[in-house]
């Protein structure tokens, strides 16, 4: 099958069934985690989450910058353990820059994740040898 860049297509697995090679991004860069797909969709996930924990806590006046800071990562860690069947290590970061804190009224949340390579390369590689060679 042709290869174009960005596209998936599928492969024959056995006679009458078939598979796909790899769901792969369209991110240019071979050896980063977002090449795979599912990385790629906990991505998005991780910022819907973070836009959820910016709704929760956009106007509170109550908490302290720590307070703050650790319930925003909480709230993060809350609404993601036990998601994206155990591929990941998410690790939220709230924090206050040098110009949230000028602001007074804004905040700095990364969150991280870690995440493996996908494997879509195999090397193959065949020895022949006569019988005898088994015993010795």
């Amino acid at each position: 099958f042709p290869v174009t860049i960005g596209s998936h297509w599928v492969q024959h697995f056995e006679r009458k069934s078939y598979f796909f090679p790899a769901l792969k991004t369209v991110y240019d860069k071979d050896t980063s985690v977002l090449n795979s797909f599912f990385t790629a969709m906990a991505c998005v996930e991780l910022q819907k989450v973070g836009d959820r924990a910016w709704r929760a806590f956009t106007g509170r006046s109550d908490l302290t910058n720590e307070q703050l800071a650790e319930r925003v990562n909480q709230f993060i860690i809350d609404n993601t353990i036990g998601r994206f069947d155990g591929r990941f290590v998410i690790e939220p970061e709230t924090y206050f820059t040098e110009a949230d804190i000028a602001r007074g009224y804004s905040w700095s949340t990364r969150i991280k994740i870690y995440a493996p390579n996908m494997k879509t390369v195999m090397t193959l590689s065949l020895e022949a040898r006569r019988i005898e060679d088994l015993a010795e």
